[in-house]
C-alpha cells in the first residue's frame, strides 16, 4: 500500500514549483519506506521501493552513508545495478532524503548505500575554479620517455657498444586496448573498495559503441533531464561514442546534480553531459547494470565530486574534432569525432578514435602494414597556435595498431601536462592506411670501406632482405669531415626507431624537460620502423645543453664544458659524426655495425722524389 500511495503522489512531486524538503539524516528511523526514480527501460523514470535499514555514521570523513533495501522491477533478483548511481530516493511524504550511490558485488539482496540529500546540495552549490582547471598549475608533468615504447634499441646499443656498461632507460608501456569496451574500463575504472569490505561506489554505467554502430535515438530528440532520468557523461561523441550512464538526482534551475558519488574525482571539470536513453537492465550474479547509449549532448559537468557531479544545463563543454581517413584495400572511409578536454582523459580518447577508426573496416590481428600521419593542433591559454606535432611512421602484424599508445597517446599526453604553459587540444587530423601483405625486410649486412681518411668521399651500402628471401642495397653517399682525429669508429644502421630509443641511452639530456620549443621537437624527430637510418659514431664523451645535442665541437670548447658547472650540460655516450636517413616503405627488423677506422692520408711527394 505505501508503495502504491508513492507512484500516486509522484506527479505532485515532480511538478511542484519548489525544490523538495530534505530530510535530515538524525530524524531517520529503521522501518520508514519511500520511494526512488529510475529509469529501467526508454527514457521515462519509473519508482521503486525503499526501506530505510538504517545509517552508517562518520562512514567517511564528514560523511554519513544511509542504508536501505529496495524492492520493485525484480530488483528482489537482480539487487544494484550500475547506472542507477543518482537515482534520488524519497520518504513516503515526499522529502528527499538522497541518492543511490553504493552496492556490494554479489550481493543476494537489493541493498544499497544513499549519499545523503546534504551531500548532493553540497556537489549543487560548488562553483569555484568553475571551467578553469585548464589554466592551473599541473603538478606532474608528461615524462617523454613514454615515447620509447617496447625497448628494442638494447641490441642496437649492445652492437655498437659490446664493452660498455649501458645506462637504463626509463621506459613507460602500454598495454594494448584489443576492444572499445576493454579501453573504456581502462579509462573509467571502479573506486577501490572501502577497508575491510566490498563496500564500492556502483560506479557509472559504460557504454562503447564503436564506430560504425553508433546512432542518433529518435527517443531522446528535445530531451530534457529531471530527476530519475539517465544521463551521460559523454567523452566521445560522432561516429562513436564513450562515456558513462548514471541518473540525475537533483534539477534545480539550470543546475544539475547526478551521480551521487565521483566519476573519477577530479574536482572541477569540464565535460559534456548528455540526456541517455536505458536499452535493458542486464541483472548478473556479480553486479547487475543497465545497458543504455547516449543522446544529445544538453549541459556540462562542472564539478566531480564526492557527493556526485554538478553541472550546469543548457551550457556545452568545449570538445575537440577528431578527424580520421582510413584507407582500406576496400575502399576509404571518413570519421568524425568530438573528444573531451580533459587533460587526464583526453590523450586515450583520441587513441580510442584513431584505434577505433581503423576496426570499423578492418582488423588489427592479420598480416597487415599500417601507416599513419596524425596532426595534433593545440594552443595555448591567449589562443596562441603551437606548432603543429606530426606523428608519423608504421606499425603492422598482430596487436600493431593497439600497441600505439607511445606513438599516439603518449605525445598529447606530454604537451598537455607539460610544466611551461597550459595548451588545449584544438584538432586532430589522421590519416591512416592499410596494406596487404606486410611487408618487412631485415638487415642483413653493412658494407663500407674499412679506412677512411678526413674530407674522403665513401660509399656505404646496406644490404637487406625481404620475407620470402628477396634482397636488396640501399646506396648512402657521405663525405667524412676534414677535421676528422685519426683512430677507430663505428659504423651502425638500424631503422630510426631503433636509434631513438638508443638516445635515450646514449645521450638521456635530450629527454629532460627543458621547455616546450625542446619537447615539441623531440616529439616530431622521426622514429619510424621503416626509415632505414646510418650514424657514424664516435666513442668519446660529447654533451647536451637545454635539451640539445653539442656537436662536433673543437677541444678547447670541450675543455671549457668538462671544467663548467655540471648542472649546465650533461654528457653523452658518444656522439654522430655522420648520420643520413630515408624511408624505404617496409618494416624494418634489426640492425647491422661495422668499424671504421680514420688513418690520415699520406701527404703528397715532391715532383721528381722517388721512394
Amino acid at each position: 500500500m505505501k508503495f502504491l500511495l508513492a507512484a500516486m503522489l509522484l506527479p505532485t512531486v515532480l511538478l511542484a514549483a519548489d525544490p523538495p524538503v530534505r530530510v535530515p539524516v538524525s530524524e531517520l528511523q529503521v522501518g520508514q519506506t519511500g520511494y526512488g526514480l529510475t529509469v529501467f527501460q526508454g527514457t521515462e523514470p519509473d519508482t521503486f521501493g525503499v526501506t530505510i535499514l538504517g545509517v552508517r555514521r562518520a562512514v567517511r570523513a564528514g560523511g554519513d552513508i544511509i542504508m536501505v533495501e529496495l524492492s520493485g522491477h525484480d530488483l528482489e533478483r537482480s539487487a544494484v545495478a550500475q547506472g542507477m548511481s543518482g537515482s534520488p530516493v524519497y520518504l513516503d511524504d515526499g522529502r528527499l532524503l538522497g541518492a543511490v550511490a553504493f552496492g556490494w558485488p554479489g550481493a543476494l539482496r537489493p541493498i544499497a548505500g544513499l549519499t545523503p540529500a546534504v551531500e548532493l546540495d553540497i556537489a549543487r552549490d560548488r562553483r569555484d575554479l568553475q571551467y578553469a582547471r585548464g589554466h592551473d598549475e599541473w603538478p606532474s608533468p608528461g615524462d617523454p620517455a613514454m615515447l620509447l615504447g617496447d625497448p628494442t634499441a638494447v641490441g642496437l646499443a649492445t652492437s655498437l657498444y659490446p664493452d660498455a656498461e649501458l645506462p637504463t632507460a626509463t621506459i613507460t608501456t602500454s598495454d594494448p586496448w584489443p576492444t572499445p569496451e576493454a579501453l573504456a574500463a581502462e579509462l573509467l575504472p571502479a573506486a577501490a573498495p572501502a577497508a575491510g569490505e566490498q563496500l564500492v561506489p556502483l560506479n557509472l554505467s559504460i557504454f562503447a559503441v564503436p564506430v560504425g554502430a553508433a546512432t542518433a535515438s529518435t527517443s531522446l530528440e528535445g530531451a530534457s533531464l529531471k530527476p530519475g532520468s539517465a544521463c551521460a557523461v559523454a567523452l566521445v561523441t560522432g561516429d562513436a561514442q564513450l562515456g558513462a550512464v548514471g541518473t540525475v538526482s537533483l534539477v534545480e534551475g539550470d543546475r544539475i546534480v547526478c551521480m551521487a558519488h565521483p566519476f573519477l574525482q577530479l574536482g572541477p571539470v569540464d565535460l559534456p553531459l548528455a540526456a541517455a536513453e536505458i536499452i535493458t537492465f542486464f541483472p548478473s550474479r556479480q553486479m547487475s547494470f543497465k545497458i543504455g547509449s547516449a543522446g544529445p549532448v544538453i549541459g556540462r559537468v562542472t564539478h566531480d565530486l564526492r557527493g556526485g557531479l554538478a553541472g550546469d544545463l543548457g551550457v556545452m563543454a568545449p570538445t575537440a574534432p577528431v578527424t580520421v581517413d582510413v584507407s582500406l584495400p576496400s575502399g576509404k572511409q571518413t570519421f568524425e569525432f568530438a573528444v573531451a578536454k580533459q587533460r587526464e582523459l583526453t590523450p586515450q580518447l583520441v587513441f580510442w578514435c584513431l584505434y577505433n577508426a581503423v576496426l570499423a573496416g578492418g582488423d588489427d590481428r592479420s598480416a597487415q602494414l599500417v601507416r599513419y600521419d596524425v596532426t595534433l593542433d593545440l594552443t595555448d591559454a591567449d589562443g596562441a597556435p603551437l606548432e603543429p606535432v606530426r606523428l608519423r611512421g608504421v606499425t603492422g602484424g598482430a596487436g600493431g595498431v593497439g600497441a600505439l599508445a607511445a606513438d599516439w597517446q603518449a605525445p598529447l599526453q606530454i604537451l598537455l601536462q607539460n610544466r611551461h604553459r597550459p595548451l588545449t587540444l584544438t584538432r586532430v587530423v589522421a590519416d591512416i592506411r592499410v596494406e596487404r601483405p606486410l611487408q618487412m625486410a631485415w638487415i642483413q649486412a653493412l658494407h663500407a670501406p674499412a679506412v677512411i681518411a678526413p674530407g674522403e668521399s665513401f660509399t656505404v651500402e646496406v644490404e637487406l632482405a625481404r620475407r620470402y628471401g628477396t634482397t636488396w642495397r640501399e646506396r648512402f653517399e657521405f663525405t667524412a669531415p676534414a677535421g676528422l682525429v685519426p683512430g677507430p669508429l663505428r659504423l651502425g644502421v638500424a631503422s630510426a626507431r631503433e636509434f631513438f630509443q638508443l638516445d635515450a641511452m646514449r645521450a638521456s639530456g635530450l629527454f629532460g624537460d627543458h621547455g616546450l620549443a625542446v619537447t615539441v621537437d623531440l616529439l616530431n624527430r622521426p622514429r619510424s620502423l621503416d626509415e632505414l637510418t646510418v650514424a657514424l659514431v664516435h666513442a668519446e664523451t660529447g654533451y647536451t645543453a637545454g635539451g640539445r645535442e653539442l656537436a662536433n665541437l673543437p677541444p678547447s670548447v670541450r675543455q671549457t664544458l668538462a671544467a663548467g658547472p655540471p648542472s649546465a650540460t650533461e654528457t653523452t655516450m658518444a656522439a654522430y659524426l655522420l648520420r643520413a636517413a630515408r624511408p624505404v616503405g617496409v618494416i624494418l627488423q634489426g640492425n647491422a655495425v661495422q668499424d671504421v677506422e680514420v688513418r690520415q692520408a699520406p701527404a703528397p711527394r715532391p715532383e721528381g722524389v722517388r721512394p
